[in-house]
C-alpha cells in the first residue's frame, strides 16, 4: 500500500481512505518528479447516474508520502447543455466541507465524517459494479 497523509478524518476512517486512495493509483506509474495530482473519475456512458469526481493529491518530495487535499464530486446537471454543479467538496488540506445546501463546516463533525463513510462505501461499491467509469490521472504542475 502507498503512503498518505489523510488529515481530518476520524481513527475509523484512515484505513478504507487509505485502501480507497491505493486502489485509485494501482498500476499507475508516477514518475519521482510529480508532486500534485488530480484524479478524475467519471462514467465514460451518458445515461449513466455516476457522479464526476475530483480528487488532488500532493507530496513535498518523492520521498514523502502523498497528502489527500481535497475530494469534489459533481452534479451534472442538463439544461440545453449538460453543467457540472459543485455537489460535496472535502477538504483535508484546510480540514473542512461544503455542501450548496449548508454552506461550510468543519470536516470533523460527526456528521460530515458519517456522510463522507456512506459517500467513500457507495463510490467504491460504484467503481467495483460499474466497468465504464474512466479514471484519469493527470500530473498538476
Amino acid at each position: 500500500m502507498s503512503e498518505f497523509i489523510v488529515p481530518g478524518l476520524s481513527d475509523e476512517l484512515v484505513t478504507p481512505m487509505h485502501c480507497f486512495l491505493d486502489a485509485l493509483l494501482l498500476g499507475s506509474t508516477i514518475p519521482n518528479t510529480v508532486e500534485r495530482l488530480a484524479l478524475n473519475i467519471r462514467s465514460q456512458e451518458t445515461d449513466q447516474r455516476f457522479q464526476p469526481i475530483e480528487i488532488q493529491l500532493e507530496r513535498t518530495s518523492s520521498d514523502s508520502p502523498w497528502q489527500l487535499r481535497f475530494i469534489a464530486a459533481f452534479d451534472v446537471v442538463v439544461t440545453g447543455s449538460p453543467q457540472k454543479e459543485l455537489s460535496l467538496y472535502f477538504n483535508f488540506a484546510g480540514c473542512w466541507f461544503y455542501h450548496p445546501e449548508i454552506k461550510q463546516c468543519s470536516l470533523q463533525r460527526p456528521e460530515v465524517q458519517t456522510l463522507l463513510a456512506s459517500w467513500l462505501k457507495a463510490v467504491t461499491h460504484s467503481l467495483i459494479a460499474h466497468s465504464a467509469i474512466s479514471i484519469d490521472i493527470t500530473p498538476i504542475r
